[in-house]
């Protein structure tokens, strides 16, 4: 988990209250026992580190707690002493005690940093998760401009969550990330040639779009989303919070690949850049707007095979536990 800003003050292991064990308590809302992990705080990149136990169960909902833990079991009465003084004689005697505190102490507590809220999935991992889907069928669609759009629609007992599809925050994008493989015949051979190998030598960019979005060539133009039987997007939500449970959302799932309405979009815009660059210098222009020029026509999606990977990927770290590939058959 990785903070906003840093706040290494939180996660000192002493402090004037003595000193503490950081973990993770990970608690399963259906009153199973906890399980506690140790964690360290990276102050340089802001940081929380820790490792998932093994023994999380799978399809439960856990309350995720960091805590600030008590390293000692002090008594809370360490200082105090007592004093014992008898009066009298016999069976008229009486003793009192006293109690003397000696010095101050501090009364050791938890300190609760973080609590948040999540559900495990029905699989221990993403890899058994992908294998699980089925009945994947290849399709198209015409969008806007008489483009192709291309898609593949399988069937998951288990369907893609908020976070996975769309992700949180600028620091915890999509776990699931999915881009277009370049495609030996249309995308390699023809766009690009034509759109990308010498973008920006020629001093032409694209004004309609963010390059960092998509990518300069759009390979970055597919995404998921959940289909038939399923929500299109859900998450945790507060009746399953209060039921301690939440079953696994199935339905289809589907990739639309949206490449070449991209790249026509592309097409127009540097196309229309390099004619008035080509009046500006007289004719006198770089290769890449000639290449443009010279194109008599947008080359839509041609009939083969177009692949795609797909990475799931870990929030906070980003790093990649999976890696799987597919195609789209055209």
């Amino acid at each position: 988990m990785q903070l906003k800003r840093g706040q290494s003050y939180l996660f000192h292991a002493t402090d004037t209250g003595g000193s503490y064990n950081l973990v993770a308590r990970l608690t399963p809302l259906n009153g199973a026992t906890p399980v506690e992990t140790p964690f360290t705080y990276d102050e340089a990149s802001r940081t929380i580190n820790y490792t998932i136990p093994q023994s999380m169960a799978l399809s439960t909902i856990y309350n995720l707690d960091f805590v600030k833990k008590p390293a000692g079991n002090a008594a809370s009465d360490r200082n105090v002493t007592q004093a014992a003084q008898t009066t009298g004689n016999g069976d008229n005697s009486v003793t009192l005690t006293s109690n003397n505190l000696n010095g101050t102490i501090t009364q050791d507590l938890e300190h609760n940093l973080y609590n948040t809220f999540f559900r495990t999935s029905n699989y221990a991992a993403f890899s058994d998760k992908w294998d699980g889907m089925n009945s994947w069928q290849d399709l198209f669609n015409i969008a806007t401009g008489n483009l192709y759009v291309l898609a593949k629609r399988g069937s998951a007992p288990e369907t893609f969550d908020h976070v996975e599809l769309y992700g949180k925050d600028t620091l915890t994008p999509a776990l699931i990330q999915t881009v277009a493989l370049p495609s030996p015949g249309w995308y390699s051979n023809i766009q690009n040639p034509l759109l990308y190998e010498l973008y920006g030598s020629s001093g032409l960019r694209l004004n309609w779009r963010e390059e960092n979005d998509k990518g300069v060539g759009p390979l970055k133009a597919v995404n998921w989303r959940n289909a038939g039987g399923a929500p299109g997007d859900y998450s945790l939500e507060t009746d399953d919070l209060q039921n301690s449970y939440a079953n696994a959302k199935g339905g289809q799932l589907q990739l639309e690949y949206y490449l070449s309405w991209y790249a026509f979009q592309d097409f127009i815009d540097l196309r229309n850049a390099a004619a008035y660059q080509y009046i500006n210098l007289n004719g006198n222009v770089p290769e890449a707007t000639r290449r443009l020029l010279s194109a008599q026509n947008f080359t839509d999606l041609l009939p083969g095979n177009y692949p795609i990977q797909v990475q799931y990927t870990l929030p906070g770290t980003h790093k990649v536990t999976t890696t799987k590939q597919l195609q789209i058959r055209f």
